[in-house]
């Protein structure tokens, strides 16, 4: 067998292969449209500015707007609905709080400023209580 005819055989048996292998996957069905992307929009969009507004907080450059957080939020969603993940309806909602929760308190943190402390005496200073033996 020549190398030429040694190719062709190569190259049509690795055709054969990817079409066998490309025969067995299976096709990707929309998203169910019954309200659960709704729901994955919602969590996603939370997420993202709660994300998003820390990180914008840290990077010190501008909050993302509405806008850009409501494409990021369906762009998120579009991707997760491609995976069979599945969240009961409790979990999501704990989720949402929590991703809720964080992104109106750390601002706040953020900008905590503890009171002053009293100083410390110095070691030297004694400020003990003697205890008299009384007995």
């Amino acid at each position: 067998m020549s190398q030429a005819e040694l190719a062709d055989l190569e190259n049509e048996v690795f055709q054969e292969e990817a079409d066998s292998i490309a025969s067995e996957q299976p096709e990707i069905e929309p998203a169910n449209d019954n309200g659960e992307k709704e729901g994955v929009v919602i969590v996603a969009t939370t997420l993202v500015s709660a994300v998003g507004n820390i990180a914008c907080r840290r990077a010190n450059v501008a909050s993302l707007s509405d806008d850009e957080t409501a494409s990021l939020g369906e762009a998120m969603a579009s991707v997760a609905m491609l995976y069979d993940f599945k969240m009961s309806e409790k979990a999501a909602a704990w989720t949402g709080l929590t991703m809720t929760a964080v992104a109106v308190v750390l601002p706040r943190l953020e900008q905590y400023k503890p009171k002053e402390t009293p100083p410390t005496p110095p070691a030297n200073e004694n400020h003990a209580v003697e205890l008299k033996n009384v007995a």
